[in-house]
C-alpha cells in the first residue's frame, strides 16, 4: 500500500512541476490614455542589451500618422512612452509621400529608418505582371495584369485590386504545338517561366504522347518575347504531381499574387511522377515509385535533378518545411503503397482527368528530406504506429489520433536537431447541395475538433503523436482553425506548444454565410479573433507532454485578457523567455506576461 502511495505521489509531484513550467513569472496590465481606440499594434520588439520590451502602436488621424512606443523593463514594469508624428499624407493636397518626380519623400524615409517594420510606401502603388494561359493549336495567350495596392490605415497593410490589360497570342518553342503544364513568375524581373510539354508535329503518330515525356522550360519576358531554355526528358510518360517555390522566409499567409508563385527569392521544385493511363499503357513506367524532383533557379536554369527513392509510391505531397539556412528541405503528406500518384490526386497531365485528391483513408504518412539539393532520406509511418505512439497530457483520458483523413495542418517547425514538428486539427464533414448541380451533393467541413501534433525524429521516423482535446467547444471553435505556435527552450530540450482557446469575435465584427459551412475558409482577418493562450511543455527527448495551462484569467478562472492575434507572443533572442501580449475584451487594457522557457 505504501509503495502504491509513493508512486501516486511521484506522479502528482511530476504533474505539478510540469504545470508550473508554464506559469507566468511576471504579469502586468496597463491602461494608457494615449492609446486610442482606432490605433493598432504594429510591432513588438525585445532589446537584449537593455532587457526591455517595446509595444509600438500606429494611429492615423486627420493631420498626421502617430507612432507611440510603450517601453517596459525586464520585469514588465512600464518605463516610458515615446511618440512621433509624421505627415505622410496631406488630406487636402493628395499624396504627400511621393514628390513630383515619383521619389519617396524624406518624411517617408524618416519613418522607414526608425520603424523598418512599417510597410507604408505611399497611399497606393501599382505593379504589373504577365499571366500565361493555354490556347488552341499549341499557342499561348499572354495577358498583362495590373495590381493596385492601397494602404489600409485600420490594419496597417495593403489591400489589392486587379485590372486586366492587353492580351497577346504568342507561339510556342519553334512554332511547335505545346501543352502548358504550369508557370511561375519572377516578381523582380517581370519574367514568366513555363513548364511545357512538346507535342509531336501534327499528323506524326510515331511519337504519340511525346508531351507527357518531353518537357521544356520557356521564358517569357515583360515584352511577351519567348526564349527556349532546358529540356527535361523521360523514357516513360510522366505527370507533374507537385509544383511549389522553396523559400526559407516564405509567407504562409500570402504566397504570390493570387495563384501565381514568385521564384525571385527561391527555387522552384517540380516533382515528375509515373502516370497510370489506359491511353498510354505501353508507355507507362512499371515502377510508380520512380519519381524525380527538378529544382529550378530564379533565372530558369536547372540547379539539380533528384531521383527520389520512395518507400511508398502513391504520395500526395501536401507541403514542405525549410530550415532557416535553406540547406535542408522536408516534404510530407499522406501516402498509399503500390499506387500511382495519378490515381490519388490531380497530376496536371493530358493523360489524367482527376480533379481532386482522392477521398480515402490513407494508411501511411511519408516524410522526405532533401539536403543541399541531394536526396537524404524518405520514411513512411503506418497508421498502426501513429496509434502506438499516441501521447496525451497526464490529466487527459482520451487520446485523439490521426486517422489518415479529415486533418488540416496549420503549423510546421524544424528543431535545431533536425526533428520535424507538424501540427493541425481534425474535423468532420457534412453533405450540402452542389451549387453547380442541384441533383448532386458535395462534402464540406462541418466542425473542427481535436488538435494533433506529429513529432518526427531527424530521420523522418515518428517519435510521438500528441493529441489534445480543447476546453472550448462553441460555434467559433468549431468553425475556425485553432491558432497554434511553438517556442523552443533555451537549451533546445523542450518545446512549448501554445494554442488559442477561441471565445468568439471582437465586437462589431460580422461574418457572412453559415459559419459551419465556411469552417475556416472565410476571408476574415485574424486580428478579429478573440482567444486566449493555453500552453504545454513537450520533452523532445522523451516524447512526452505535460498539461496545458490557460493564461490571462483571474483567481476564479474568469477569463479577463485575450491574445493579440497579430503579435500573440515574443520569444527573447537568447531563447530564455516567452512574452505574451494581449488585451481586455474591449481593447482598453494592455495585458503582458512573461514565461520562462526552461
Amino acid at each position: 500500500m505504501l509503495r502504491k502511495f509513493s508512486f501516486l505521489a511521484s506522479l502528482l509531484i511530476l504533474f505539478v512541476f510540469q504545470s508550473l513550467a508554464q506559469n507566468l513569472v511576471v504579469e502586468n496590465t496597463y491602461e494608457f490614455k494615449s492609446l486610442k481606440k482606432d490605433s493598432y499594434l504594429g510591432n513588438v520588439t525585445y532589446s537584449t542589451s537593455g532587457k526591455t520590451t517595446t509595444l509600438s502602436y500606429v494611429e492615423k488621424n486627420a493631420l498626421s500618422t502617430v507612432f507611440t512606443d510603450y517601453i517596459f523593463d525586464e520585469n514588465l514594469d512600464f518605463v516610458r512612452e515615446e511618440q512621433d508624428k509624421y505627415n505622410l499624407m496631406d488630406v487636402f493636397k493628395g499624396d504627400a509621400s511621393i514628390d513630383d518626380d515619383g521619389n519617396i519623400t524624406d518624411e517617408v524615409n524618416s519613418v522607414r529608418e526608425k520603424y523598418p517594420w512599417f510597410e507604408y510606401r505611399g497611399e497606393s502603388y501599382t505593379r504589373e505582371m504577365v499571366y500565361i494561359n493555354p490556347a488552341w493549336g499549341g499557342k499561348l495567350v499572354a495577358q498583362r495584369v495590373s495590381y493596385t495596392y492601397t494602404f489600409n490605415w485600420n490594419y496597417g497593410f495593403y489591400t489589392r485590386k486587379m485590372q486586366t490589360l492587353e492580351k497577346q497570342t504568342i507561339k510556342g518553342a519553334d512554332n511547335q504545338r505545346i501543352y502548358l503544364y504550369d508557370r511561375v513568375n519572377n516578381f523582380v524581373t517581370g519574367e514568366v517561366y513555363l513548364i511545357i510539354g512538346l507535342k509531336p508535329p501534327k499528323g506524326d503518330k510515331s511519337v504519340k504522347w511525346q508531351h507527357a515525356k518531353k518537357f521544356q522550360i520557356l521564358k517569357v519576358n515583360s515584352e511577351f518575347e519567348v526564349e527556349e531554355l532546358e529540356l527535361i526528358e523521360f523514357p516513360n510518360v510522366m505527370a507533374i504531381s507537385y509544383f511549389n517555390v522553396l523559400n526559407p522566409d516564405r509567407d504562409l499567409e500570402f504566397e504570390g499574387e493570387g495563384d501565381v508563385l514568385d521564384i525571385s527569392q527561391g527555387q522552384l521544385a517540380v516533382v515528375f511522377s509515373p502516370i497510370k493511363s489506359i491511353l498510354a499503357k505501353k508507355l507507362m513506367n512499371p515502377d510508380p515509385a520512380d519519381q524525380t524532383m527538378v529544382l529550378i533557379d530564379a533565372d530558369g536554369s536547372i540547379a539539380d535533378k533528384i531521383s527520389m527513392k520512395l518507400p511508398t509510391s502513391g504520395w500526395v505531397i501536401e507541403d514542405y518545411a525549410m530550415s532557416q539556412e535553406g540547406d535542408d528541405c522536408y516534404f510530407f503528406g499522406p501516402a498509399k503503397d503500390e499506387a500511382y500518384v495519378s490515381s490519388l490526386q490531380p497530376t496536371n497531365s493530358p493523360l489524367s482527368g482527376r480533379s481532386a485528391v482522392k477521398e480515402i483513408k490513407y494508411r501511411d504518412y511519408q516524410v522526405m528530406k532533401i539536403s543541399d539539393g541531394k536526396f537524404a532520406w524518405a520514411n513512411t509511418t503506418n497508421l498502426d504506429e501513429f496509434s502506438e505512439k499516441a501521447v496525451t497530457p497526464p490529466s487527459q483520458k482520451k487520446s485523439p489520433e490521426y486517422k489518415g483523413k479529415l486533418f488540416e495542418r496549420c503549423l510546421v517547425y524544424i528543431t535545431p536537431a533536425g526533428e520535424l514538428i507538424l501540427s493541425g486539427q481534425k474535423y468532420t464533414t457534412k453533405n450540402i447541395p452542389d451549387p453547380d448541380d442541384a441533383t448532386k451533393t458535395i462534402k464540406v467541413k462541418d466542425a473542427y475538433k481535436d488538435l494533433v501534433m506529429f513529432h518526427f525524429n531527424n530521420q523522418g521516423q515518428l517519435k510521438a503523436q500528441y493529441g489534445i482535446k480543447r476546453d472550448k467547444n462553441n460555434k467559433w471553435s468549431k468553425s475556425i482553425l485553432t491558432p497554434q505556435e511553438v517556442a523552443l527552450s533555451g537549451d533546445g530540450k523542450s518545446l512549448y506548444w501554445t494554442y488559442g482557446e477561441l471565445k468568439g469575435m471582437r465586437r462589431g465584427v460580422e461574418i457572412g454565410g453559415g459559419l459551419l459551412e465556411l469552417a475556416g475558409a472565410s476571408t476574415l482577418s485574424k486580428s478579429k479573433l478573440l482567444y486566449y493562450p493555453a500552453v504545454a511543455k513537450i520533452d523532445l527527448e522523451a516524447g512526452s507532454i505535460g498539461d496545458f495551462v490557460a493564461l490571462g484569467a483571474d483567481e476564479n478562472d474568469k477569463q479577463l485578457y485575450y491574445t493579440n492575434p497579430e503579435f500573440p507572443s515574443l520569444k527573447s533572442p537568447d531563447g530564455t523567455n516567452l512574452t505574451f501580449i494581449g488585451e481586455s475584451k474591449n481593447g482598453k487594457i494592455i495585458w503582458i506576461g512573461r514565461m520562462n522557457l526552461e
